[in-house]
């Protein structure tokens, strides 16, 4: 028994349809949609488009077919995109085969302004044969002639006749593959014609109210139309027509979704509107918030309240929340639990999870006609940027080691970008540095750092080496598309230099390696595809092949992977939960690809005595860590 009846909505049971990988209709989640306004003949700016709004969440798009350039621009565009995409067909039966052929998901028409039935026919074979379903569009503004002669003007009647007849045309070509919709301007209109409908009808229906107007309006009247349907249980798919970018269609119509608990998806937010009674600024708060939660896509409730009026019973309803406390003694609330005070300075961090993040250029990334950094060209007269970061990490590194350039046989440069193919970064550095031995870079994603003092290990257990630089400096920020939160938003540019060697005489301050792991398991989930193979797109995609994460789907693959390598190896070592003194201090691990490497401090006492190295294979084998995040690039935080 739900202890909250009054928040049930019992959804109409309709029919499952498929609009490519999603399913639509049935005991499925609502969809959320969106529709291009870019000329589909536009392939970059299309892709573009469309990659933007499926960030934000949408679950399928639309795109105009008016004539044959722009069913032809459907493969391509189909090709470098991920959402199913639905092609919008008014009149002509053959745009909607040429869409159907070029492999849109959904056909969107209105089978009487198609034609004959041997027109009509033609086209449902053809989304028959290539797996597409239909959406049977019937609009307010553009009802066939004789029904507006019988009912004099659009009316919920009218709406539902031309949308049953058309249905019975689709049928009498045994295609049930469809959905409907009936929508118009006027929101009591849209939300009786779909009430009448759902009555008389058992198929999935898209809500929507058409040509809503601007952002404020839209959503207003998108709000009332939707919500008043979606909780009697009408309504399979939505969108919200706004005269906007789409991006806040979709923005629009996850928050209506998600205010009726008919679909989680990210941070949902509870904020007072302010008052006098405010221990902080509760509007600034969550303006920062709404920001650097936005790529979250794992259902959390946070409340922001000003003061202790309704602060404590607001948050006992939340997973997090904030309250404001006089005195600078807000008061942090975790599952409804008091957990910590928290000065308002602190805010931010403590609901964000994020301190501080670094740009080498934070400027033109927040700059809304630009969002991209605009940095200096890497000339080949001039030192590289990732070479400047290594030498000056590099040299603190050398400083801290009590060392000179002298000492180190060789260099291991790991970044997850590189500048270039070659020559390697590394071999940059030894030059300017006056290194003699080898040097070489490498790229393993996320998990470089682990990788290069691997391998760093690796060349002195066989004797190759006894001192190497490994450096690793990360330059994300060009890779970056700044238009995608789920991106940009938990990456900075760093450079962090390790000394590794073996036979310290003096092992202050130095860690040593225990054990190594490393595992690599393939995903699309972090991709980036800026390559030498660019040059042989026509269409010249540089957005597109920008650095790329889901991270939900990341953090679901990695969590598992990192806890069952963190306890293999504890096992293989003896070493029990507790005697690990501090996580980030003990256990250096990248995940993404999965790799670990396991130190302790050298002369710490925190692990017992017996669990000391005492295999001889192992001695020697010592990571002087002098981690030195390159300050001289990082002048400016971006949030």
């Amino acid at each position: 028994m739900n202890i909250r009846p009054f928040r049930e909505i019992k959804r109409r049971k309709t029919k499952e349809i498929n609009v490519g990988h999603i399913k639509v209709g049935g005991d499925n989640p609502i969809s959320v949609q969106s529709m291009t306004n870019t000329s589909t003949k536009n392939i970059k700016e299309t892709i573009n488009q469309i990659n933007r709004v499926a960030e934000a969440g949408a679950d399928i798009v639309r795109v105009s077919c008016p004539d044959e350039d722009s069913t032809r621009a459907l493969k391509d565009i189909i090709k470098h995109t991920s959402l199913p995409i639905v092609a919008d067909i008014h009149f002509h039966y053959k745009r909607a085969i040429e869409a159907a052929e070029s492999g849109a998901a959904c056909l969107r028409i209105n089978p009487g302004n198609i034609g004959n039935k041997t027109k009509i026919k033609e086209v449902i074979s053809a989304a028959k044969n290539n797996n597409c379903s239909i959406r049977i569009g019937v609009n307010a503004g553009s009802l066939e002639k004789d029904l507006l002669e019988k009912y004099k003007e659009p009316c919920p009647e009218a709406l539902v006749e031309s949308a049953l007849r058309n249905i019975s045309i689709v049928e009498d070509f045994d295609f049930y593959e469809f959905k409907v919709s009936v929508k118009s301007s006027d929101v009591f209109l849209s939300i009786e014609a779909y009430r009448q409908l759902s009555k008389v009808t058992d198929y999935p229906l898209h809500l929507g109210i058409t040509e809503a107007g601007t952002f404020l309006p839209g959503s207003i009247k998108s709000s009332i139309g939707f919500g008043s349907l979606l909780m009697s249980g009408i309504g399979d798919t939505v969108r919200v027509s706004l005269s906007d970018d789409p991006v806040e269609e979709i923005k629009v119509g996850n928050e209506i979704l998600k205010s009726l608990n008919l679909r989680n998806r990210g941070v949902k937010i509870i904020s007072c509107p302010s008052c006098a009674r405010q221990a902080f600024n509760v509007i600034e708060t969550v303006k920062k918030l709404e920001g650097r939660l936005s790529h979250i896509k794992t259902p959390i409730s946070l409340s922001i309240i000003g003061c202790v009026v309704n602060g404590p019973g607001e948050a006992a309803q939340t997973e997090i929340g904030l309250t404001g406390g006089g005195q600078d003694n807000n008061l942090l609330y975790l599952s409804g639990v008091p957990h910590s005070k928290v000065p308002s300075s602190e805010i931010i961090e403590k609901a964000s999870g994020i301190k501080t993040r670094y740009l080498y250029d934070k400027h033109n990334c927040l700059d809304p006609n630009r969002m991209k950094p605009k940095t200096r060209p890497e000339l080949p007269d001039n030192t590289s940027i990732l070479a400047e970061m290594g030498i000056e990490s590099a040299k603190k590194a050398i400083a801290n080691a009590g060392i000179t350039v002298d000492d180190i046989d060789g260099i291991i440069l790991g970044t997850s970008h590189s500048a270039r193919n070659y020559p390697a970064i590394a071999i940059e550095i030894q030059e300017a540095l006056g290194i003699n031995g080898y040097a070489y870079d490498m790229l393993v994603g996320c998990s470089s750092t682990t990788f290069a003092i691997s391998n760093a290990y690796s060349d002195i257990a066989s004797g190759l080496a006894s001192t190497i630089l490994v450096i690793n400096p990360e330059l994300t920020s060009p890779g970056n598309d700044f238009k995608i939160r789920d991106s940009h938003f938990i990456f900075g540019d760093a450079c962090v230099a390790t000394i590794v060697q073996c036979n310290l005489d003096n092992p202050k301050d130095a860690f040593q390696i225990r054990d190594r792991e490393l595992v690599t398991s393939f995903s699309n989930n972090i991709r980036s595809d800026f390559s030498y193979m660019n040059r042989t797109d026509d269409l010249n995609r540089v957005d597109e092949v920008m650095f790329r994460q889901n991270g939900r789907s990341v953090f679901k693959e990695v969590c598992p992977m990192v806890v069952e390598m963190i306890s293999n190896q504890l096992t293989k070592l003896e070493f029990n939960p507790e005697d690990i003194k501090n996580l980030n201090e003990n256990i250096f691990v990248r995940a993404n690809n999965n790799t670990l490497i396991l130190l302790n401090e050298c002369g710490s006492t925190s692990p017992p005595a017996n669990r000391l190295v005492d295999d001889p294979s192992m001695h020697g084998r010592i990571a002087l860590l002098s981690a030195v995040p390159h300050s001289r690039f990082l002048p400016d935080q971006l949030l």
